[in-house]
């Protein structure tokens, strides 16, 4: 994806609204998660760790993709293919997450 072509993607109403759902739905995870953790004390240190890693999977992803969105809004970006590589992730960690809270 050349820079233009990221430019328009982000400018895009399927974007806005995939991102206005994936915002909604990564604070619904992360909600979860906060309330999830204080009760895990049943749990094995090797769940608790896993379940830890996987929230903070998911900080990291959405950071990285912000970046990478200011990177291609700010002129600093070559092209979008960064952007849609920490897409993808923060979409993987958001499901991962989501996953684990669902057990």
């Amino acid at each position: 994806m050349n820079l233009e072509e990221a430019r328009a993607w982000l400018q895009s109403s399927t974007f806005c609204n995939k991102m206005a759902d994936m915002d909604n739905a990564t604070d619904d995870a992360i909600q979860a998660f906060d309330r999830m953790i204080g009760r895990m004390g049943p749990y094995s240190s090797a769940v608790q760790s896993g379940y830890r890693r996987a929230g903070s999977a998911l900080d990291t992803a959405q950071r990285t993709f912000a970046n990478e969105i200011n990177a291609l809004v700010n002129g600093r970006a070559r092209d979008g293919r960064a952007a849609l590589a920490a897409f993808r992730t923060f979409d993987t960690a958001l499901r991962d997450l989501r996953g684990m809270n669902a057990l």
